[in-house]
């Protein structure tokens, strides 16, 4: 049981939940599946990984981990100079995407 209906002892086993604010669902919904990126957190980010990417270069054991921060690198590089290019971007909808 949630620990917020426990404290408040809210038993929801064979109820009927009924939600009154169902019109804000759809758009809760998309907010909750979407990211707003700023530049400086782009910024932070590559700054983080390039720096783990030192930590671990030398470590064999960590080579997977090394690769996959070099991606997330690229892959933050990538988002800073389309950002440089324009000031904002947005996906509306979830049948817009961006392959990497």
């Amino acid at each position: 049981m949630n620990d917020i209906r426990k404290a408040m002892e809210i038993e929801l086993d064979n109820a009927i939940v009924i939600l009154d604010e169902a019109h804000n669902i759809e758009s809760t919904a998309r907010d909750a599946g979407g990211l707003e990126v700023q530049y400086d957190d782009l910024k932070v980010a590559n700054r983080q990984f390039a720096e783990m990417i030192a930590v671990f270069a030398d470590m064999s054991a960590a080579e997977v981990f090394e690769n996959t921060c070099r991606k997330l690198l690229d892959l933050a590089t990538m988002f800073m100079h389309i950002m440089d290019e324009q000031t904002t971007f947005k996906i509306n909808n979830y049948e817009e995407w961006i392959e990497v």
